[in-house]
């Protein structure tokens, strides 16, 4: 009869299966509870044994690989090994085995892809629009000389302009804005006295400002009297010391940064820089110190969005002497825009020195989608020496 050891470790049946001899019992194994273990076999042989060691951990370290040897475009060096010093790095010296990954060579580059071009030209009225438009077409510019030739054109559609209305009927005759200059007496308006200019619109189109027609009202007030001096030579009259222009006028320039056009022709103006823009001569004075002014603008703008105040800088030869602003979002409301304003001296230019070019310039934009507002003829100003 043969002896059967089984070998059993801490967990279990290790499965070790040997013959020793023969003999009626099994031999037994004694857990010795300091991590050994005995064997005893009847025959009175035995024998000690205990749990291994672990083993080391192993790890995997992934670095850039340059252009070279191993990777001609470069790649990925793939590094194993067991973590023999414990510290949870693989380190040179522990390195068994390295394996390349490496990055394929770049493609050969792809032909050039064709320009596509778009000509745009008007259409004249015929087949294609009956009353005239544009033809859009489309095509790539096969020989690349970036025009767009017929035998390169795939598409064409086209933009038909609309069927003339009606005439509408004829307006009434635009209002004019007007001054009126008078002297004011000493009193809470000027305390030593000085000039009232009136200003408004001429409701009744008679050419004058009457006093229901006054809108607004300026003081140009005098300073207090200083020390006697010399008698001087005669002065002219008050009512000769101003000129007085129109401003703006029908063919007044207006420009609004895109065009350049006329007040006359209602010319919308929604961008900073718009301006418009007139010179006089003849009038007598060869430096300016003072103005009064009153015009009028026709506001089309919407309160679609925040239009606000919209500002202008009143030019004189260049130099800039005032400002004027009004609210915008009236829709197509008349507005009567007034001012005065003293200055340091400006002089005139020309032979006789009294030419004066006046420019009222906008000093900021509408807000996208709020529409235009346009000057209107008729204003007046007054150039004060």
């Amino acid at each position: 009869m043969r002896n059967t050891i089984s070998v059993l470790g801490a967990t279990g049946l290790v499965g070790l299966l040997f013959t020793v001899g023969c003999a009626p019992d099994p031999c037994t194994i004694a857990d010795n509870n300091d991590g050994t273990f005995t064997m005893s076999c009847p025959d009175g042989t035995s024998a000690s044994f205990g749990d291994g060691a672990d083993g080391d951990a192993w790890l995997v370290s992934t670095t850039a690989e340059p252009a070279g040897a191993n990777c001609p475009d470069g790649g990925q060096a793939v590094k194993v090994g067991p973590d023999s010093d414990g510290d949870g790095q693989l380190g040179d010296s522990e390195v068994v085995t390295t394996t390349y990954v490496c990055d394929g060579s770049d493609g050969t580059n792809g032909a050039d892809g064709t320009t596509y071009l778009v000509d745009v030209v008007d259409e004249d009225p015929g087949e294609n629009c009956a009353n005239g438009g544009i033809s859009i077409s489309v095509g790539p510019d096969s020989d690349g000389d970036g025009i767009l030739d017929e035998d390169e054109v795939v598409s064409t559609d086209y933009v038909c302009d609309g069927l003339n209305g009606a005439d509408g009927e004829d307006g009434a005759d635009a209002l004019s804005a007007l001054i009126r200059v008078e002297d004011e007496p000493s009193g809470s308006n000027c305390t030593d006295g000085g000039l009232a200019v009136h200003s408004g619109i001429d409701d009744d189109g008679d050419g004058a400002l009457s006093d229901p027609e006054i809108d607004a009202t300026d003081y140009v007030c005098d300073g207090a009297d200083g020390a006697d001096g010399a008698d001087g030579a005669d002065g002219a009259d008050a009512g000769d010391a101003f000129a007085k222009v129109d401003f703006p006028e029908s063919d007044t320039v207006a420009n609004n940064t895109f065009s350049s056009s006329t007040v006359g022709a209602g010319t919308s103006m929604f961008r900073t820089g718009s301006y418009i823009e007139d010179s006089y001569t003849g009038t007598g004075v060869t430096e300016v110190t003072g103005l009064s002014y009153a015009f009028i603008i026709d506001d089309g703008t919407t309160t679609v969005c925040s239009v606000g105040t919209l500002t202008f800088d009143v030019k004189i030869n260049g130099t800039k002497v005032g400002s004027a602003s009004f609210v915008g979002g009236n829709s197509g409301k008349n507005l009567t825009i007034t001012g005065t304003h003293s200055f340091s001296a400006v002089a005139g230019t020309g032979t006789n020195n009294d030419e004066y070019t006046l420019r009222v310039e906008a000093t900021n934009s509408v807000c996208g989608g709020a529409a235009t507002y346009q000057f209107r003829p008729g204003g007046q100003f007054f150039l004060r020496p």
